[in-house]
């Protein structure tokens, strides 16, 4: 039976060359799924600093806002869902608002309690209801 001669410093030399690979070939793929997570993230949600008091008690001056920008493809605003849009007076700055009313809706408003299509509205933005 013929014997086998192992060169110790060839096989460390392929050793030492496989753990190189595999850290760099793991380095590349946390690179390339963190780029991925990003672009996901920034495509799905974008940040939102308020600015001013109009949506208090609920959301406060500074307060940072994180919104999804893909939910009204699957289904349309709903009365009480808070949105961001362009505001059109000032096309650079974006406005947060809640939504009161829907198309058919009948809006009166006066010194008494905002009515909504002839019923006093209810709204889930009441400082005594919880989100």
């Amino acid at each position: 039976m013929p014997q086998m001669c192992y060169d110790k410093e060839g096989m460390n030399a392929e050793l030492n060359f496989e753990k190189r690979y595999r850290f760099v070939r793991e380095v590349i793929e946390t690179a390339v799924l963190t780029v991925l997570m990003f672009l996901i993230i920034n495509l799905a949600v974008q940040n939102f600093n308020i600015q001013g008091t109009s949506m208090e008690p609920r959301l406060h001056n500074f307060e940072r806002l994180m919104v999804d920008k893909g939910s009204y493809v699957v289904h349309p605003p709903a009365r009480g869902d808070v949105i961001v849009f362009v505001a059109p007076p000032q096309p650079d700055q974006d406005y947060v608002k809640r939504i009161i009313a829907i198309p058919g809706d009948v809006i009166s408003v006066a010194w008494e309690p905002h009515q909504l299509t002839g019923q006093y509205a209810t709204l889930s933005c009441h400082p005594t209801n919880t989100l």
